[in-house]
């Protein structure tokens, strides 16, 4: 008995055509004595399958060749289905978040993008984030098609004060073509701080984070201070002036009346 597989061609230009599937080693032929009247045999080969197949079962053809006790030529033809599973690939951006620093209340935008790499579609994408000091938020992201991109964009609103930044968890989970859920999870850090701090200027915001000297008072205390004695002083100067010319004013007068007298 002779048996003789033969694969599907698949590849989408001459460069890549090839077999779906390709004997491990040998010959994709299989020679077997014989088999008994009502009685069974096995048989077997090891096949690679092509790497960018897609993610389908593909029909292989089997043909038998043998000879019944007369030494008749006897042929006949089945086909075999092989399943072929591609394993989802998949890559996210770097986060863009805004602001990088909230307080409870307010709300700060994330956005990335998804890279699809692998060969399969991903259905029913959903991104799920999570942390303690955030309101847990969800987003739709939809199909994905293989070498697509699709982008994440949630909106996280702050419920409590963090101790510095925090870490808040993205899961991304998806389906494959039979309906399996898998996940996979990605993390980010951010800051909220006490609820009201969104009121103050900046720079004084971020003095009370640091705990440091309060600069910008002392400055501004300076500046009031410097003018008030530039205030003072030309205030002086002003009156130093005036009792100058009141002076001079009276040795005038003083000096015209001693002249009166002499003649």
């Amino acid at each position: 008995m002779l048996f003789d597989l033969n694969a599907p061609t698949e590849g989408s230009d001459e460069q890549t055509t090839a077999p779906a599937f390709l004997p491990a080693s040998g010959s994709s032929s299989i020679y077997l004595d014989g088999i008994k009247a009502n009685g069974t045999a096995d048989i077997s080969i090891q096949l690679n399958a092509k790497a960018d197949l897609l993610q389908k079962p593909y029909s292989i053809d089997l043909s038998m060749k043998y000879e019944d006790a007369d030494a008749a030529q006897i042929e006949g033809v089945s086909s075999i289905s092989i399943p072929v599973k591609q394993d989802a690939r998949f890559e996210f951006s770097e986060f863009e978040i805004s602001p990088e620093a909230i307080t409870v209340g307010e709300e700060a935008n994330v956005m990335c993008s998804l890279y699809n790499l692998g060969r399969i579609k991903l259905y029913n994408v959903k991104a799920a984030f999570e942390g303690k000091c955030v309101k847990k938020a969800e987003t739709f992201i939809g199909n994905v098609e293989s070498g697509a991109t699709a982008s994440i964009d949630a909106t996280l609103e702050g419920t409590k004060e963090s101790t510095g930044s925090e870490k808040v968890t993205m899961t991304l989970s998806y389906e494959d073509e039979a309906g399996k859920v898998s996940s996979m999870t990605k993390e980010f850090q951010l800051e909220v701080g006490p609820e009201g701090m969104g009121d103050m200027p900046a720079a004084e915001m971020e003095e009370m984070e640091q705990g440091g000297f309060p600069v910008i008072p002392v400055i501004v205390i300076a500046v009031i201070i410097a003018a008030a004695a530039a205030a003072v002083i030309i205030i002086k100067k002003k009156k130093k002036k005036q009792m100058a010319d009141e002076e001079e004013e009276l040795l005038n007068e003083l000096d015209g009346s001693a002249e009166d007298e002499r003649e």
